[in-house]
């Protein structure tokens, strides 16, 4: 006779049901949980949908806010707005691995970061962004694992502290 109080771990979708089951109960972290997921490859659906959701909305964002701008600016930063597009173009149709895709996920402005990178990597636009994206990708993983959280390598602080500065050397000439 089996005990009702044992799980049945038959299928897969039913082990997963345990996993949720022990979240729900509090007895793991949501973390926990994703980890689980990852591991068992039940979050590619979800995370490429958060992905893509992710970037939609920042670029979206981004151009939202480029409009709020005075024409002569918008037109200065034409390059600017090209060149995230095709970031996120090619982020989307670029086969990513979960983890990536996950870690992407989670770290804030990775269109910004990406452009801020591609300008360092000093191609022009005509030739494949996917060298740039790529590094910029293995940059953003490269120590995920190692700490709790993504640093992103351009905060806040980064370009508050671009802004006076730029402003510093404008008022010097």
């Amino acid at each position: 006779m089996k005990n009702p109080f044992i799980p049945d771990y038959e299928t897969k979708e039913r082990k997963m049901l345990a996993y949720y089951r022990q979240y729900a109960k509090g007895m793991i972290t949501r973390d926990e949980l994703y980890q689980i997921l990852l591991d068992n490859g039940h979050l590619t659906d979800t995370l490429k949908e958060d992905f893509q959701d992710k970037l939609t909305d920042e670029y979206s964002h981004f151009i939202s806010e480029m409009l709020k701008k005075p024409k002569d600016e918008i037109m200065d930063r034409a390059y600017e707005i090209v060149c995230k597009e095709g970031i996120k173009d090619e982020l989307l149709s670029m086969p990513i691995d979960d983890k990536e895709r996950a870690i992407l996920v989670d770290t804030d402005n990775v269109l910004e970061e990406f452009y801020r990178d591609w300008l360092d990597f000093d191609v022009p636009l005509t030739d494949s962004m996917r060298d740039s994206i790529e590094d910029s990708i293995a940059s953003a993983t490269k120590y995920y694992g190692k700490q709790d959280q993504m640093r992103p390598k351009y905060t806040l602080d980064y370009f508050k502290s671009r802004i006076k500065k730029d402003r510093e050397e404008d008022l010097e000439r």
